[in-house]
Protein backbone atom coordinates (compact mmCIF):
# COMPACT_ATOMS: atom_id res chain seq x y z
CA UNK A 1 0.00 0.00 0.00
CA UNK A 2 1.04 3.76 -0.41
CA UNK A 3 1.74 5.67 2.78
CA UNK A 4 1.49 8.83 3.32
CA UNK A 5 4.68 10.93 1.60
CA UNK A 6 4.40 13.77 4.34
CA UNK A 7 4.85 11.40 7.09
CA UNK A 8 8.25 11.63 8.85
CA UNK A 9 8.14 8.14 10.34
CA UNK A 10 5.52 5.09 9.27
CA UNK A 11 3.52 4.19 12.56
CA UNK A 12 2.98 0.75 13.55
CA UNK A 13 -0.01 -0.08 16.45
CA UNK A 14 2.07 -3.34 18.28
CA UNK A 15 -1.21 -4.75 20.62
CA UNK A 16 -0.28 -7.61 22.87
CA UNK A 17 -2.86 -9.23 25.28
CA UNK A 18 -0.54 -9.82 28.42
CA UNK A 19 0.63 -7.04 31.67
CA UNK A 20 3.66 -9.24 31.82
CA UNK A 21 6.98 -7.26 31.46
CA UNK A 22 8.43 -10.55 30.24
CA UNK A 23 10.16 -12.25 27.48
CA UNK A 24 7.78 -11.24 25.21
CA UNK A 25 7.14 -8.10 26.05
CA UNK A 26 11.29 -7.21 26.84
CA UNK A 27 11.71 -8.08 22.83
CA UNK A 28 8.58 -6.10 21.84
CA UNK A 29 9.76 -2.40 23.81
CA UNK A 30 13.30 -3.16 22.60
CA UNK A 31 12.50 -3.57 19.09
CA UNK A 32 9.85 -0.40 19.99
CA UNK A 33 12.87 1.52 21.33
CA UNK A 34 15.60 0.33 18.63
CA UNK A 35 13.60 1.59 15.19
CA UNK A 36 12.90 4.95 16.82
CA UNK A 37 16.26 5.80 15.12
CA UNK A 38 14.95 4.83 12.11
CA UNK A 39 11.99 5.59 10.45
CA UNK A 40 9.22 3.73 12.51
CA UNK A 41 7.37 4.83 15.40
CA UNK A 42 5.81 1.89 17.17
CA UNK A 43 2.61 2.30 19.50
CA UNK A 44 2.66 0.08 22.37
CA UNK A 45 -1.06 -0.67 22.98
CA UNK A 46 -2.39 -4.02 25.68
CA UNK A 47 -5.98 -4.60 26.66
CA UNK A 48 -7.09 -2.95 30.10
CA UNK A 49 -10.16 -3.52 32.35
CA UNK A 50 -11.62 -0.33 33.45
CA UNK A 51 -10.84 -1.98 37.17
CA UNK A 52 -6.93 -2.34 36.86
CA UNK A 53 -4.30 -0.09 36.72
CA UNK A 54 -1.16 0.45 34.20
CA UNK A 55 0.86 -2.95 33.81
CA UNK A 56 4.05 -3.41 34.27
CA UNK A 57 4.67 -3.77 31.05
CA UNK A 58 2.85 -0.14 29.90
CA UNK A 59 5.25 0.84 32.94
CA UNK A 60 8.26 -0.20 31.37
CA UNK A 61 7.13 1.28 27.63
CA UNK A 62 6.45 4.58 29.07
CA UNK A 63 9.79 4.07 30.84
CA UNK A 64 11.79 4.04 27.18
CA UNK A 65 9.99 7.14 26.36
CA UNK A 66 7.33 5.09 23.89
CA UNK A 67 3.72 5.97 23.24
CA UNK A 68 1.45 3.48 24.72
CA UNK A 69 -1.93 2.86 23.91
CA UNK A 70 -4.48 1.46 26.40
CA UNK A 71 -7.44 -0.44 25.01
CA UNK A 72 -10.52 -0.67 27.50
CA UNK A 73 -12.30 -3.75 27.79
CA UNK A 74 -15.35 -5.26 29.58
CA UNK A 75 -15.27 -8.83 28.79
CA UNK A 76 -13.19 -11.30 27.08
CA UNK A 77 -14.88 -10.76 23.11
CA UNK A 78 -15.38 -7.32 24.05
CA UNK A 79 -15.96 -6.07 19.87
CA UNK A 80 -15.61 -2.01 21.02
CA UNK A 81 -12.31 -2.86 21.24
CA UNK A 82 -11.90 -2.76 17.30
CA UNK A 83 -14.17 0.52 17.45
CA UNK A 84 -11.64 2.19 19.88
CA UNK A 85 -8.93 0.75 17.33
CA UNK A 86 -10.71 2.54 14.49
CA UNK A 87 -10.46 6.04 16.64
CA UNK A 88 -7.04 6.08 17.38
CA UNK A 89 -6.37 5.40 13.97
CA UNK A 90 -8.36 8.91 13.42
CA UNK A 91 -5.90 11.18 15.73
CA UNK A 92 -2.63 8.80 14.93
CA UNK A 93 -3.12 7.09 11.16
CA UNK A 94 -2.02 3.58 11.48
CA UNK A 95 0.35 2.17 8.66
CA UNK A 96 0.61 -1.44 9.73
CA UNK A 97 -1.17 -3.28 12.94
CA UNK A 98 0.98 -5.98 14.63
CA UNK A 99 0.09 -8.40 17.31
CA UNK A 100 1.34 -11.27 19.46
CA UNK A 101 -1.74 -13.36 20.77
CA UNK A 102 -5.24 -14.89 20.51
CA UNK A 103 -7.17 -11.84 21.12
CA UNK A 104 -4.62 -9.47 19.20
CA UNK A 105 -4.46 -11.29 16.32
CA UNK A 106 -8.54 -11.44 16.34
CA UNK A 107 -9.51 -7.83 17.10
CA UNK A 108 -6.46 -6.98 15.04
CA UNK A 109 -6.73 -8.86 11.89
CA UNK A 110 -10.35 -7.29 11.81
CA UNK A 111 -9.32 -3.87 12.19
CA UNK A 112 -6.67 -3.80 9.75
CA UNK A 113 -9.14 -5.14 7.01
CA UNK A 114 -11.25 -2.51 7.97
CA UNK A 115 -8.83 0.21 7.82
CA UNK A 116 -7.09 -1.43 5.14
CA UNK A 117 -3.27 -1.67 6.56
CA UNK A 118 -1.35 -4.29 6.28
CA UNK A 119 -1.91 -7.12 9.53
CA UNK A 120 1.45 -8.88 11.12
CA UNK A 121 1.52 -10.94 13.73
CA UNK A 122 4.47 -13.02 15.89
CA UNK A 123 3.87 -15.89 16.68
CA UNK A 124 5.75 -16.70 19.68
CA UNK A 125 4.84 -20.14 20.59
CA UNK A 126 1.42 -21.69 21.62
CA UNK A 127 0.44 -22.55 25.50
CA UNK A 128 -2.79 -25.44 25.71
CA UNK A 129 -3.69 -26.40 28.88
CA UNK A 130 -6.63 -27.71 27.91
CA UNK A 131 -8.79 -29.37 25.29
CA UNK A 132 -10.74 -25.57 25.00
CA UNK A 133 -7.80 -24.15 25.05
CA UNK A 134 -5.78 -26.27 22.14
CA UNK A 135 -9.39 -25.42 20.40
CA UNK A 136 -8.59 -21.87 20.51
CA UNK A 137 -5.25 -21.66 19.67
CA UNK A 138 -6.08 -24.31 16.43
CA UNK A 139 -8.17 -21.43 15.20
CA UNK A 140 -5.42 -19.10 16.21
CA UNK A 141 -2.98 -21.01 13.62
CA UNK A 142 -5.79 -21.08 11.07
CA UNK A 143 -6.04 -17.31 11.06
CA UNK A 144 -2.27 -17.00 10.70
CA UNK A 145 -1.69 -19.60 8.41
CA UNK A 146 -4.49 -17.74 5.64
CA UNK A 147 -5.47 -14.71 6.83
CA UNK A 148 -2.44 -12.80 7.58
CA UNK A 149 -0.11 -10.68 5.33
CA UNK A 150 3.15 -11.35 7.25
CA UNK A 151 3.64 -14.04 10.37
CA UNK A 152 7.01 -13.53 12.26
CA UNK A 153 8.05 -16.62 13.82
CA UNK A 154 10.62 -16.62 16.73
CA UNK A 155 12.22 -19.84 15.50
CA UNK A 156 12.18 -22.36 12.55
CA UNK A 157 10.15 -24.94 14.50
CA UNK A 158 7.61 -22.67 15.78
CA UNK A 159 7.45 -21.93 11.47
CA UNK A 160 6.99 -25.26 10.77
CA UNK A 161 3.68 -25.63 12.43
CA UNK A 162 2.19 -23.28 10.52
CA UNK A 163 3.27 -24.99 7.84
CA UNK A 164 1.98 -27.85 8.53
CA UNK A 165 -1.12 -25.86 8.54
CA UNK A 166 -0.55 -24.07 5.45
CA UNK A 167 2.21 -26.08 3.02
CA UNK A 168 1.50 -23.20 0.58
CA UNK A 169 2.31 -20.23 2.59
CA UNK A 170 4.18 -17.79 1.55
CA UNK A 171 3.90 -15.13 4.19
CA UNK A 172 6.36 -16.94 7.13
CA UNK A 173 9.29 -15.33 8.18
CA UNK A 174 11.57 -16.53 11.03
CA UNK A 175 13.01 -13.23 13.16
CA UNK A 176 14.88 -15.03 16.47
CA UNK A 177 14.67 -12.99 19.45
CA UNK A 178 17.45 -11.49 20.76
CA UNK A 179 19.68 -9.51 23.27
CA UNK A 180 20.52 -6.52 23.75
CA UNK A 181 24.15 -8.15 24.85
CA UNK A 182 26.19 -4.85 26.18
CA UNK A 183 23.82 -4.64 28.95
CA UNK A 184 24.59 -7.61 30.25
CA UNK A 185 27.46 -7.88 32.92
CA UNK A 186 29.07 -10.73 34.57
CA UNK A 187 30.43 -10.55 38.34
CA UNK A 188 31.18 -12.37 41.08
CA UNK A 189 28.71 -11.66 43.87
CA UNK A 190 27.34 -13.53 46.80
CA UNK A 191 24.45 -11.24 47.96
CA UNK A 192 21.50 -13.79 47.01
CA UNK A 193 23.49 -16.64 49.00
CA UNK A 194 23.67 -14.83 51.95
CA UNK A 195 20.01 -13.36 52.10
CA UNK A 196 18.90 -17.19 51.70
CA UNK A 197 21.67 -18.91 54.26
CA UNK A 198 23.22 -20.65 50.92
CA UNK A 199 26.38 -22.13 52.11
CA UNK A 200 29.52 -21.61 49.36
CA UNK A 201 29.72 -25.79 48.60
CA UNK A 202 25.94 -25.44 48.06
CA UNK A 203 25.25 -25.83 44.40
CA UNK A 204 22.78 -23.26 43.04
CA UNK A 205 20.12 -24.27 40.69
CA UNK A 206 17.55 -21.96 39.12
CA UNK A 207 14.53 -22.88 37.01
CA UNK A 208 13.23 -19.22 35.75
CA UNK A 209 9.81 -18.92 34.09
CA UNK A 210 6.10 -18.55 34.90
CA UNK A 211 4.87 -21.67 37.20
CA UNK A 212 2.53 -22.75 34.90
CA UNK A 213 1.83 -26.86 33.80
CA UNK A 214 4.04 -26.55 30.75
CA UNK A 215 7.46 -25.13 32.40
CA UNK A 216 7.08 -28.62 34.03
CA UNK A 217 8.43 -27.27 37.58
CA UNK A 218 6.66 -30.30 38.57
CA UNK A 219 8.71 -32.44 36.73
CA UNK A 220 12.11 -31.14 37.88
CA UNK A 221 11.09 -30.79 41.53
CA UNK A 222 10.36 -34.74 41.22
CA UNK A 223 14.46 -35.24 39.41
CA UNK A 224 16.19 -33.51 41.94
CA UNK A 225 14.41 -35.58 44.81
CA UNK A 226 16.61 -38.35 44.08
CA UNK A 227 19.71 -36.60 44.14
CA UNK A 228 19.18 -35.29 47.52
CA UNK A 229 18.53 -38.31 48.79
CA UNK A 230 21.79 -39.56 47.57
CA UNK A 231 23.26 -36.87 49.35
CA UNK A 232 23.96 -34.12 47.08
CA UNK A 233 23.97 -30.40 48.24
CA UNK A 234 22.04 -28.56 46.15
CA UNK A 235 19.26 -25.31 46.76
CA UNK A 236 16.67 -25.18 43.78
CA UNK A 237 15.35 -21.63 43.25
CA UNK A 238 11.58 -21.34 41.48
CA UNK A 239 11.87 -18.17 40.24
CA UNK A 240 8.28 -16.50 38.43
CA UNK A 241 4.98 -16.38 40.18
CA UNK A 242 1.73 -18.15 38.02
CA UNK A 243 -1.05 -20.71 38.38
CA UNK A 244 0.58 -23.54 39.63
CA UNK A 245 2.24 -22.57 42.64
CA UNK A 246 -0.12 -24.00 45.13
CA UNK A 247 0.28 -27.07 43.29
CA UNK A 248 4.55 -27.17 43.65
CA UNK A 249 4.36 -26.03 47.07
CA UNK A 250 2.23 -29.27 48.01
CA UNK A 251 4.30 -31.09 45.84
CA UNK A 252 7.53 -29.85 47.42
CA UNK A 253 6.40 -30.59 50.94
CA UNK A 254 4.64 -34.17 49.96
CA UNK A 255 8.60 -34.65 48.19
CA UNK A 256 10.28 -33.40 51.76
CA UNK A 257 11.86 -30.91 50.16
CA UNK A 258 11.13 -27.57 51.90
CA UNK A 259 14.47 -26.75 52.90
CA UNK A 260 16.33 -27.20 49.28
CA UNK A 261 13.63 -25.75 47.02
CA UNK A 262 12.93 -22.05 47.61
CA UNK A 263 9.61 -20.03 45.67
CA UNK A 264 11.76 -16.47 45.27
CA UNK A 265 8.67 -14.91 43.17
CA UNK A 266 9.42 -12.66 40.04
CA UNK A 267 12.45 -11.22 39.88
CA UNK A 268 12.42 -7.81 37.45
CA UNK A 269 16.13 -7.32 37.17
CA UNK A 270 17.40 -10.91 37.31
CA UNK A 271 21.64 -10.10 36.27
CA UNK A 272 22.32 -10.19 39.78
CA UNK A 273 20.94 -13.42 39.72
CA UNK A 274 22.39 -15.29 36.84
CA UNK A 275 25.95 -13.81 38.61
CA UNK A 276 25.08 -16.46 41.49
CA UNK A 277 23.30 -19.34 39.89
CA UNK A 278 26.48 -22.55 39.35
CA UNK A 279 23.37 -23.89 36.76
CA UNK A 280 19.77 -23.09 34.98
CA UNK A 281 17.52 -25.95 34.48
CA UNK A 282 15.01 -24.89 31.51
CA UNK A 283 12.52 -28.22 31.57
CA UNK A 284 9.72 -27.26 29.67
CA UNK A 285 7.50 -29.46 27.34
CA UNK A 286 6.76 -26.10 25.07
CA UNK A 287 8.82 -23.09 24.47
CA UNK A 288 9.06 -20.38 21.12
CA UNK A 289 12.57 -19.35 21.79
CA UNK A 290 13.45 -19.01 25.34
CA UNK A 291 15.27 -16.05 26.36
CA UNK A 292 16.12 -17.44 29.41
CA UNK A 293 18.41 -20.10 27.81
CA UNK A 294 19.93 -17.22 25.39
CA UNK A 295 20.12 -15.06 29.41
CA UNK A 296 22.06 -18.39 30.69
CA UNK A 297 24.38 -18.36 28.05
CA UNK A 298 25.18 -14.75 27.38
CA UNK A 299 26.10 -14.87 31.32
CA UNK A 300 28.24 -18.10 31.37
CA UNK A 301 25.94 -20.02 33.58
CA UNK A 302 25.88 -23.43 32.43
CA UNK A 303 22.66 -24.56 30.73
CA UNK A 304 20.44 -28.15 30.61
CA UNK A 305 17.82 -27.59 28.64
CA UNK A 306 14.80 -29.41 27.02
CA UNK A 307 14.61 -30.04 22.89
CA UNK A 308 11.61 -28.24 22.40
CA UNK A 309 10.72 -24.89 20.02
CA UNK A 310 13.68 -23.26 18.66
CA UNK A 311 16.17 -24.27 21.99
CA UNK A 312 17.96 -26.34 19.47
CA UNK A 313 18.95 -23.31 17.54
CA UNK A 314 20.33 -21.54 20.34
CA UNK A 315 22.08 -24.33 22.02
CA UNK A 316 23.35 -25.77 18.24
CA UNK A 317 25.97 -28.01 19.57
CA UNK A 318 26.82 -29.79 22.86
CA UNK A 319 29.64 -26.96 23.07
CA UNK A 320 27.64 -24.80 24.32
CA UNK A 321 24.89 -26.59 26.20
CA UNK A 322 23.27 -29.66 27.11
CA UNK A 323 19.92 -30.71 25.92
CA UNK A 324 17.74 -33.01 26.42
CA UNK A 325 14.51 -34.92 25.70
CA UNK A 326 11.23 -33.38 26.93
CA UNK A 327 9.32 -35.28 29.72
CA UNK A 328 12.09 -37.52 29.72
CA UNK A 329 13.05 -37.57 34.17
CA UNK A 330 15.66 -39.63 33.63
CA UNK A 331 17.72 -37.85 31.14
CA UNK A 332 16.82 -34.73 33.84
CA UNK A 333 18.07 -36.45 36.76
CA UNK A 334 21.40 -37.81 35.08
CA UNK A 335 22.05 -35.10 33.86
CA UNK A 336 22.05 -32.66 36.60
CA UNK A 337 24.08 -35.70 38.44
CA UNK A 338 26.80 -35.19 35.52
CA UNK A 339 26.64 -31.68 36.48
CA UNK A 340 27.17 -32.02 40.25
CA UNK A 341 30.04 -34.92 39.75
CA UNK A 342 31.42 -32.52 37.03
CA UNK A 343 30.73 -29.11 36.90
CA UNK A 344 34.13 -27.92 35.22
CA UNK A 345 33.03 -29.92 32.49
CA UNK A 346 29.85 -28.23 32.37
CA UNK A 347 31.41 -24.61 32.94
CA UNK A 348 34.38 -25.20 29.80
CA UNK A 349 31.17 -24.51 27.43
CA UNK A 350 30.18 -21.32 28.90
CA UNK A 351 33.18 -19.39 27.12
CA UNK A 352 31.81 -20.21 23.60
CA UNK A 353 27.90 -20.26 24.85
CA UNK A 354 28.65 -16.17 25.54
CA UNK A 355 30.47 -15.76 22.18
CA UNK A 356 27.50 -17.76 20.12
CA UNK A 357 25.03 -15.21 21.94
CA UNK A 358 27.25 -12.28 21.21
CA UNK A 359 27.67 -13.08 17.69
CA UNK A 360 24.14 -15.22 16.80
CA UNK A 361 21.88 -13.34 19.01
CA UNK A 362 22.67 -9.61 19.32
CA UNK A 363 19.51 -6.88 19.47
CA UNK A 364 21.22 -5.08 17.22
CA UNK A 365 20.90 -8.50 14.43
CA UNK A 366 16.94 -8.68 15.12
CA UNK A 367 16.59 -4.79 14.79
CA UNK A 368 17.59 -4.79 11.09
CA UNK A 369 15.70 -8.12 10.51
CA UNK A 370 12.32 -6.46 11.92
CA UNK A 371 13.11 -2.84 9.81
CA UNK A 372 13.67 -5.64 6.47
CA UNK A 373 9.93 -7.45 7.46
CA UNK A 374 8.52 -3.89 8.02
CA UNK A 375 9.57 -2.23 5.35
CA UNK A 376 8.90 -5.30 2.64
CA UNK A 377 4.86 -5.35 4.15
CA UNK A 378 4.85 -1.68 2.84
Amino acid sequence: MDVDERKDKLVILDIRDSPWYDGPGRTIIEVAAGLRQQNFEIKIATFRSEEKSDSDYLTKAKQRGLDCFEIIESKTLDFSIIGQILEYNETTPIDVIHTHDLRSNLFGLIAARKLQVPIVSTAHGWVANSLKRKLLLFIDKLLLAYLFDLVITVSDKTQSRLKKINPFSKHLVTVRNALDTQHYHIEERDNLRQSLGVSKDTVLIGKIGRLSPEKRQDQLLRSIKPLVDEGYKLKLLLIGIGPEEENLRHLTESLGLQDVVEFVGFIKDMQPVYNELDLVIQASSTEGMPNVVLESMLMRVPIIATDVGGTSEIIDSDQVGTLIEADNRQQLIDSIRSFLDSPQQYLDKTGKAEQRIREEFDSNIRLARMAEVYNSIL
